[in-house]
Protein backbone atom coordinates (compact mmCIF):
# COMPACT_ATOMS: atom_id res chain seq x y z
CA UNK A 1 0.00 0.00 0.00
CA UNK A 2 1.26 3.30 -0.77
CA UNK A 3 0.30 6.35 1.72
CA UNK A 4 1.11 10.33 0.47
CA UNK A 5 0.45 13.58 2.18
CA UNK A 6 -0.43 16.38 0.31
CA UNK A 7 0.30 20.03 1.80
CA UNK A 8 -1.02 23.02 -0.25
CA UNK A 9 0.57 25.80 0.44
CA UNK A 10 -0.33 29.08 -1.53
CA UNK A 11 2.53 31.71 -2.01
CA UNK A 12 4.83 31.96 0.80
CA UNK A 13 4.54 30.11 3.38
CA UNK A 14 3.64 31.50 6.87
CA UNK A 15 5.33 31.68 10.06
CA UNK A 16 5.50 31.87 14.06
CA UNK A 17 8.32 33.64 15.55
CA UNK A 18 10.58 33.35 11.94
CA UNK A 19 10.01 29.33 12.18
CA UNK A 20 7.69 28.54 9.34
CA UNK A 21 4.26 26.18 9.92
CA UNK A 22 5.10 24.22 6.92
CA UNK A 23 7.95 22.36 9.02
CA UNK A 24 5.53 21.17 12.01
CA UNK A 25 3.23 19.91 9.81
CA UNK A 26 5.96 17.68 8.14
CA UNK A 27 8.06 17.32 10.70
CA UNK A 28 4.98 15.13 12.05
CA UNK A 29 4.45 12.96 8.87
CA UNK A 30 8.00 12.17 8.76
CA UNK A 31 7.12 10.85 12.19
CA UNK A 32 4.62 8.20 10.34
CA UNK A 33 5.25 4.50 10.16
CA UNK A 34 3.11 4.30 7.21
CA UNK A 35 3.44 7.66 4.97
CA UNK A 36 5.73 7.03 1.72
CA UNK A 37 6.17 10.04 0.50
CA UNK A 38 5.02 13.72 1.43
CA UNK A 39 4.61 16.43 -0.92
CA UNK A 40 3.96 20.10 -0.66
CA UNK A 41 2.35 21.60 -3.76
CA UNK A 42 2.68 25.00 -4.35
CA UNK A 43 3.13 27.79 -6.19
CA UNK A 44 6.12 29.82 -4.63
CA UNK A 45 9.70 28.74 -5.51
CA UNK A 46 10.53 29.69 -1.85
CA UNK A 47 7.94 27.43 -0.24
CA UNK A 48 9.62 24.72 -2.12
CA UNK A 49 13.06 25.52 -1.02
CA UNK A 50 11.89 25.38 2.60
CA UNK A 51 9.60 22.38 1.96
CA UNK A 52 12.46 20.05 0.83
CA UNK A 53 14.57 21.55 3.60
CA UNK A 54 12.30 20.17 6.21
CA UNK A 55 12.47 16.71 4.22
CA UNK A 56 9.11 16.81 1.73
CA UNK A 57 9.20 16.78 -2.07
CA UNK A 58 8.53 19.35 -4.40
CA UNK A 59 8.79 18.35 -7.56
CA UNK A 60 6.90 20.54 -9.30
CA UNK A 61 5.52 24.55 -9.06
CA UNK A 62 1.75 24.29 -9.36
CA UNK A 63 0.50 27.31 -11.82
CA UNK A 64 -0.84 30.96 -10.14
CA UNK A 65 -4.06 30.32 -11.65
CA UNK A 66 -4.24 27.16 -9.07
CA UNK A 67 -4.11 29.70 -6.12
CA UNK A 68 -6.64 32.50 -7.31
CA UNK A 69 -8.92 32.99 -4.27
CA UNK A 70 -12.06 31.48 -6.10
CA UNK A 71 -9.97 27.97 -6.78
CA UNK A 72 -10.95 25.02 -3.65
CA UNK A 73 -8.86 23.18 -2.74
CA UNK A 74 -10.41 20.33 -4.48
CA UNK A 75 -8.91 21.81 -7.43
CA UNK A 76 -5.18 22.20 -6.16
CA UNK A 77 -5.44 18.18 -5.16
CA UNK A 78 -7.22 17.08 -8.35
CA UNK A 79 -4.03 19.03 -10.03
CA UNK A 80 -1.33 18.01 -7.29
CA UNK A 81 -2.56 14.27 -7.98
CA UNK A 82 -2.42 14.45 -11.15
CA UNK A 83 1.21 15.50 -11.60
CA UNK A 84 2.55 12.72 -9.22
CA UNK A 85 0.20 9.92 -10.68
CA UNK A 86 2.22 11.00 -13.76
CA UNK A 87 5.96 10.76 -12.27
CA UNK A 88 4.30 6.52 -11.47
CA UNK A 89 3.15 7.45 -8.14
CA UNK A 90 -0.46 5.59 -7.60
CA UNK A 91 -1.46 6.19 -4.13
CA UNK A 92 -3.69 3.84 -2.10
CA UNK A 93 -4.38 6.76 0.21
CA UNK A 94 -3.60 10.29 0.33
CA UNK A 95 -3.55 12.50 3.22
CA UNK A 96 -4.68 15.68 3.09
CA UNK A 97 -3.48 18.82 5.89
CA UNK A 98 -2.60 22.40 5.70
CA UNK A 99 -0.23 24.70 7.14
CA UNK A 100 -2.46 26.69 9.40
CA UNK A 101 -3.09 24.00 11.89
CA UNK A 102 0.41 22.87 12.45
CA UNK A 103 0.40 21.44 15.97
CA UNK A 104 -0.57 18.15 16.25
CA UNK A 105 -0.56 15.55 18.65
CA UNK A 106 2.30 12.76 18.67
CA UNK A 107 0.64 9.59 16.26
CA UNK A 108 -2.32 11.19 15.16
CA UNK A 109 -1.83 10.59 11.42
CA UNK A 110 -0.59 6.78 12.24
CA UNK A 111 -3.65 6.42 14.56
CA UNK A 112 -5.87 7.59 11.96
CA UNK A 113 -4.49 5.60 9.33
CA UNK A 114 -4.96 2.25 11.11
CA UNK A 115 -8.58 3.70 12.18
CA UNK A 116 -9.10 3.91 8.34
CA UNK A 117 -7.59 0.62 7.08
CA UNK A 118 -9.92 -1.11 10.57
CA UNK A 119 -13.08 0.50 9.30
CA UNK A 120 -12.53 0.06 5.44
CA UNK A 121 -16.06 0.77 4.36
CA UNK A 122 -15.70 4.21 4.95
CA UNK A 123 -13.74 6.14 2.47
CA UNK A 124 -12.85 9.74 4.28
CA UNK A 125 -11.42 10.21 8.01
CA UNK A 126 -11.49 13.53 9.74
CA UNK A 127 -9.98 15.02 12.72
CA UNK A 128 -11.05 17.29 14.33
CA UNK A 129 -10.71 19.99 17.13
CA UNK A 130 -13.35 22.20 18.45
CA UNK A 131 -12.03 25.78 18.33
CA UNK A 132 -13.54 28.49 19.92
CA UNK A 133 -17.70 28.06 19.88
CA UNK A 134 -17.87 26.65 16.61
CA UNK A 135 -16.72 23.53 14.55
CA UNK A 136 -15.61 22.39 10.66
CA UNK A 137 -17.87 21.43 8.47
CA UNK A 138 -19.25 17.99 8.93
CA UNK A 139 -20.81 16.35 5.76
CA UNK A 140 -23.00 13.18 6.03
CA UNK A 141 -21.32 9.86 4.95
CA UNK A 142 -17.86 11.63 6.81
CA UNK A 143 -16.01 9.19 9.74
CA UNK A 144 -15.05 11.63 12.67
CA UNK A 145 -11.89 10.49 14.64
CA UNK A 146 -11.12 12.03 17.69
CA UNK A 147 -9.23 11.94 20.25
CA UNK A 148 -10.30 13.18 23.66
CA UNK A 149 -8.11 12.57 27.28
CA UNK A 150 -6.22 9.98 24.99
CA UNK A 151 -9.77 8.14 24.36
CA UNK A 152 -10.31 7.26 20.75
CA UNK A 153 -13.92 7.40 19.26
CA UNK A 154 -15.00 7.34 15.48
CA UNK A 155 -18.43 8.15 14.27
CA UNK A 156 -20.37 7.38 11.04
CA UNK A 157 -21.48 11.05 10.34
CA UNK A 158 -25.26 10.15 9.78
CA UNK A 159 -27.02 13.33 10.89
CA UNK A 160 -24.40 16.37 11.50
CA UNK A 161 -26.70 17.34 14.51
CA UNK A 162 -26.44 14.44 16.19
CA UNK A 163 -22.74 14.15 16.69
CA UNK A 164 -22.18 17.68 17.17
CA UNK A 165 -24.30 16.99 20.40
CA UNK A 166 -22.78 13.63 21.27
CA UNK A 167 -19.16 15.20 20.97
CA UNK A 168 -20.97 18.32 23.41
CA UNK A 169 -21.97 15.58 25.25
CA UNK A 170 -18.59 14.07 25.65
CA UNK A 171 -16.56 17.30 26.54
CA UNK A 172 -18.99 17.94 29.70
CA UNK A 173 -18.12 14.65 30.92
CA UNK A 174 -14.77 14.94 30.82
CA UNK A 175 -13.98 18.78 31.82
Amino acid sequence: MIIIAILPIKGKYKSINGYPLLKYSIDALNQSKFIDKIFVSTDSEETANIAIKAGAECPFLRPKALSEPFVNLEAVQKYSLEIIEEQEIFPDLVIHLEETFPFRPDGLFDGMIRNLLKFVYFKTLNSISRMGKGYPTLKIGDLLSAKINNINFLYFIKNENKIINKIEKLENEIH
